[in-house]
């Protein structure tokens, strides 16, 4: 029986279809899209190349053609920005990147480990591949313990364990299979225990590692490279000694030393696990007695390098840490800051390298970097990638009203701030916490105030007290801290952009600095004098702020400082104040902070500007308290009012974030240290930059009616009048206004729940169009609409959007599309207006923005790209276009049919190739492939065989003009089914650069069925 010819005509229409059986994919859905876009209905029209638009170096100061260590592209006043590990702006006009200076973003996570009602302080932490981590810690009950807790969760594997009773300076490090907890007792004699990582329930019994210690004024420090654990401590007759435990346990026999200081106090070790070369140093007992020495040893515990000093004579309550990479070993060192009196944290810490020598005995060369004031170390020093971190403290115990703590590297570099406020002060203990590193980040625990009360300031009270002492009682958090150069965000407001990480960021065009004040002035002392001035008899109230303008000319200002009161008589006519200055700041020269002080009395009770405007008192951050600021006006009535005058809430700077949004005329962040809180700043108006405030927040509770707990927030973004918060599975908003300068008549309403059918955890796939905001969850990309209602819009590319992270999504001026760049070097493109989906590759982004309204993308080597419309070069990469069409069963699901030819209609633009293949019966290898070459193209003239064979001159002989025909006929015609793929081929032979190709109208097939279905042989056939 003749089969019945039919014709099966196929736009291009419908786009990609990732969700349903490839096997039962409706005809005129593509299997694979590529390079495609939908500017008319049922038309395929070949997307725009990218042309690199950094190619040029001309040599300015500063300046590079690529930009290696960024991740992030932003805009910054419709200027082009990359950050990472520093901030670029492009200068258009020389096609070069300016460094800008660092602005390395830092990843921040808090995990509460120890919270009791008693207090916990000289934690020190180990971290394992498997993610437990064994803390060890004094309690106020004057014993040492240990815990083991999953340090993702925090929840407790091994319970709080009391050390041997006479346990003091615990310390742990992480040796082959074991945590080993080491302890000096007052026996006395140095111990450890090992408990193995993998059954942490059964620990090992108390070891001894030497009796030959100093019993009073003990020190000693560890160190591990991993596989081996070396000890350092003071032992009897001044004696400095060193061992090492090995990964089996195995205890070696110590070695020992004489130091040239008659005793010591403070021993610190590194293990450099790259050479095994141990590094020792320690340090006398009382300032100018002796400087700090350091010896270097090979693995067989041989000097290599004799003791040298390490840096002049520090002062009191020394620290150091150690760290070293090859030769050159470099020690962080604190001490008491005798300059420093009235500070509120009078200690400072310095820096020193020494250097090997490459053979024993030498001394080494070293090199003093100077020191930084108002700060104690509060961990050891690690490395990432070249540059040394650690963690320094901020703030008396009891003194300071905002202790905090801080990451810096050996330039005083600040990258974040945490524990703001509530903080333990400055560490004058002997146990300075290790840095773990697990999963990509670096782990260390740190004292958190978990309880403050007043204190009765009577006189029985302890020695030392402060007279305005406040109780803290601390227990133990521990920072999870990510150094790399992704997980910027950026938003841009009051004429400078903020960025998040560690600490908020600023870019005013100048340089990045962090946002605000970390801290605002303490400390401030006042004298009066007779002499001088033309002060009236009075009493007096005098507040302090810091104070800087930014390139744009907005004035920012800190907290102002507690109110100092001074009564004076006729005698007195001038009064001098010590401020404290100023030292963690990047905001230095030739722009620093001014010193602003201002003036309050019973006659005029309004705080005025006494300090002078044209003179002002800058910050110094190299000393610990300014010159001396005088007041000697007579009045002051007419000059700045201080702006917390009406209770306008007080400026404090922004916590670290993990995302950021503008809503209601606000910057809003993401607490980084609590997810479930929202920070937002005031309104921003006219001149004025953003100013944060830790009374300006707003709570999500991470637990909301019968969906049960929905986690903490993931990111932020606002839509119409609503600010959009995810959650990992839920969305929230909130809408209304916000409360005025002074906290008061907000508006806000609650965190109202819109879903928990789906969340968001990728603040990079975050994209409004004009149906709503767009995002990456894990069940792919969704649509949160106008009216709050989800959809699945992704599911056509659910297999890319699934198995890969959006790196950046943008929706794209003059076009119809949003993209989202993959971590796989392909493109997700939608088409709201046609709700069609495609793919574009060659496209290797890790970043893109809108600049000068296209779209712009930087790739993995530095380079930026931008979109070009009329170009189809990505560089010197061809934009070929591909399909692969649904599986063709015109008889039905396992139907008989006879594929008799392909038809394929389109434009002709330049000159191309197609490379046909055809595949049957469901089997993805083609098994035939066909050349279609366009008769519309042109030989070059005279070219071809025989002069003039190509057709009348100057056209072809067909008439096709640039109406693109061509029919294909299968080998293979019987089957069950069939699938066509068509892929776009360029080749330089042309003699012409690779353009538009072509675009494609759709196919015709013709086809027979045959009625029933396709036989089965006797193999396939059961029953």
């Amino acid at each position: 029986m003749a089969l019945q010819k039919q014709p099966v005509s196929i736009n291009f229409a419908q786009g990609m279809n990732q969700k349903a059986d490839p096997w039962q994919l409706p005809i005129g859905q593509f299997q694979s899209l590529q390079n495609s876009v939908f500017d008319k209905a049922g038309r395929l029209t070949k997307r725009n190349g990218f042309n690199n638009i950094t190619t040029v170096q001309t040599g300015n100061p500063g300046s590079v053609s690529t930009i290696t260590d960024n991740t992030t592209l932003t805009t910054y006043n419709d200027n082009l920005i990359a950050t990472g590990t520093n901030l670029y702006g492009y200068s258009a006009d020389a096609q070069e990147w300016l460094n800008k200076g660092i602005c390395q973003p830092v990843g921040v996570n808090v995990q509460s480990m120890v919270r009791s009602s008693t207090a916990q302080s000289s934690p020190d932490a180990a971290t394992a591949s498997n993610g437990l981590t064994c803390l060890v810690y004094l309690d106020s009950d004057g014993n040492n313990y240990y815990q083991i807790s999953d340090s993702q969760t925090g929840n407790q594997v091994v319970a709080r364990t009391l050390l041997p009773s006479s346990a003091t300076q615990s310390r742990v490090a992480i040796v082959g299979n074991y945590f080993i907890i080491t302890f000096h007792t007052t026996v006395p004699s140095l111990k450890y225990i090992a408990i193995p990582i993998n059954n942490v329930t059964n620990p090992g019994s108390a070891q001894t590692i030497s009796t030959n210690v100093q019993g009073s004024n003990f020190c000693y420090d560890i160190s591990s490279t991993g596989q081996i654990l070396y000890i350092a401590w003071m032992g009897t007759s001044n004696t400095l000694k060193v061992v090492y435990l090995t990964n089996a346990l195995v205890l070696a026999s110590p070695v020992s030393f004489t130091p040239s200081p008659s005793s010591i106090i403070y021993v610190a070790t590194y293990a450099d696990p790259v050479t095994g070369t141990v590094w020792v140093a320690y340090c006398p007992p009382a300032a100018g007695a002796d400087v700090p020495r350091l010896i270097a040893l090979n693995p067989n515990m041989n000097i290599i390098m004799a003791e040298t000093n390490l840096a002049s004579n520090l002062g009191d309550t020394p620290q150091i840490g150690l760290t070293a990479s090859g030769q050159l070993c470099t020690a962080i060192v604190s001490q008491f800051d005798s300059s420093a009196s009235g500070s509120a944290s009078a200690y400072e810490v310095g820096v020193q390298t020494v250097k090997a020598p490459a053979s024993g005995g030498g001394i080494g060369v070293h090199t003093n970097l100077g020191f930084l004031h108002s700060i104690s170390l509060a961990s050891k020093p690690f490395q990432f990638q070249g540059t040394i971190y650690y963690l320094v403290a901020y703030g008396l115990a009891g003194t300071s009203n905002q202790p905090s703590y801080f990451l810096m590297d050996t330039a005083f570099n600040i990258y974040a701030r945490i524990a703001y406020s509530n903080g333990g002060g400055v560490f004058t203990t002997k146990v300075l916490p290790n840095v773990s590193l697990f999963n990509g980040q670096y782990s260390v625990p740190y004292q958190i105030a978990d309880f403050l009360a007043s204190v009765n300031k009577g006189t029985n009270l302890p020695a030392g007290t402060p007279t305005a002492a406040i109780y803290t009682q601390t227990g133990i958090n521990l920072a999870f801290l990510t150094i790399s150069s992704t997980g910027q965000h950026s938003s841009e407001i009051a004429e400078a952009l903020h960025l998040t990480g560690g600490q908020l960021w600023e870019y005013d065009g100048v340089k990045p600095v962090e946002h605000g004040f970390h801290v605002w002035p303490e400390g401030v002392a006042a004298t009066g004098s007779g002499s001088g001035g033309h002060l009236p008899a009075d009493t007096y109230y005098y507040q302090f702020t810091y104070e800087w303008t930014d390139n744009q000319g907005m004035l920012h200002r800190s907290a102002p400082s507690i109110p100092v009161t001074v009564t004076t008589t006729g005698s007195v006519s001038s009064i001098t104040f010590k401020v404290q200055n100023l030292c963690l700041t990047q905001k230095t020269t030739p722009n620093p902070v001014r010193i602003v002080g201002y003036r309050w009395s019973t006659t005029y009770p309004v705080y005025y500007q006494f300090t002078s405007v044209t003179s002002p008192t800058s910050n110094d951050p190299t000393t610990a308290m300014c010159t001396s600021i005088t007041d000697t006006a007579a009045s002051v009535l007419g000059n700045t009012i201080l702006y917390t005058t009406g209770g306008v809430v007080e400026n404090i700077a922004a916590p670290p974030s993990i995302d950021s949004a503008l809503f209601n005329n606000r910057l809003w962040l993401i607490d980084a240290e609590d997810r479930n809180l929202l920070w937002f700043s005031k309104q921003v108006i006219e001149n004025t930059p953003v100013e944060m405030s830790d009374l300006l927040t707003f709570y999500a509770a991470p637990t909301t009616g019968a969906q049960g707990s929905t986690g903490p927030m993931t990111a932020i973004s606002a839509m119409d009048d609503k600010l959009i918060i995810f959650k990992k599975d839920a969305i929230y908003y909130v809408n209304g206004t916000g409360p005025d300068n002074t906290g008061s008549n907000s508006q806000y309403s609650d965190a109202i729940f819109i879903t928990a059918t789906v969340g968001c955890n990728n603040p990079n796939s975050i994209v409004l169009m004009p149906n709503g905001l767009m995002f990456q969850s894990d069940k792919g990309i969704w649509l949160l609409g106008r009216g709050l209602d989800t959809s699945y819009i992704g599911a056509q590319v659910e297999d890319l959007s699934l198995e890969n992270t959006v790196l950046s999504a943008q929706a794209i001026p003059a076009t119809n599309q949003v993209r989202f760049i993959l971590d796989n070097s392909q493109t997700l493109m939608y088409d709201y207006f046609y709700n069609q989906w495609a793919v574009h590759t060659n496209i290797e982004a890790i970043s893109s923005t809108l600049y000068n309204s296209a779209h712009t993308y930087l790739n993995s080597l530095g380079q930026i790209f931008q979109e070009t419309p009329g170009t189809y070069l990505d560089g010197s990469i061809p934009v070929l276009m591909s399909l692969t069409t649904s599986w063709i069963s015109i008889a039905g699901l396992q139907g008989y049919e006879r594929f008799y030819a392909m038809n394929l209609l389109g434009t002709y633009f330049t000159p191309f190739t197609l490379n046909v293949s055809l595949a049957y019966n469901y089997n993805t290898g083609p098994l035939q492939s066909v050349i279609v070459t366009p008769s519309n193209q042109i030989p070059a003239w005279g070219g071809e065989a025989n002069w003039g064979s190509g057709g009348g001159w100057g056209t072809n002989s067909y008439g096709d003009g640039n109406v693109f025909s061509a029919r294909v006929f299968p080998q293979i015609q019987k089957c069950e089914t069939f699938q066509v793929s068509i892929q776009e081929v360029y080749d330089s032979s042309y003699g012409v650069a690779a353009g538009e190709g072509l675009s494609l109208s759709g196919m015709l097939l013709l086809v027979g069925v045959k009625r029933g279905s396709r036989t089965q042989s006797a193999r396939k056939s059961f029953g």
